[in-house]
């Protein structure tokens, strides 16, 4: 078993690359963004897919987590 001072060094250095990277990406992304002009339409189509998709990964979490405390 690990020491638990180097447990909790690794997990900060893990969740803060993984911060920054997602921060990197949305970045980039909205950089892209200014780029791209939508359409009223298309840009409702996307918020309703966003929406969606966040809808079904909801129900996807809570599926995963019923079935892993039903263990």
């Amino acid at each position: 078993m690990r020491h638990p001072a180097r447990m909790g060094g690794l997990l900060l250095s893990y969740n803060t690359g993984r911060i920054l990277s997602y921060m990197t990406a949305g970045a980039l992304v909205a950089a892209l963004g200014t780029l791209v002009s939508l359409s009223p339409q298309a840009r409702i189509a996307l918020q309703v897919i966003a929406a969606v998709m966040l809808i079904l990964m909801a129900q996807l979490t809570f599926l995963m987590w019923c079935l892993l405390f039903s263990l």
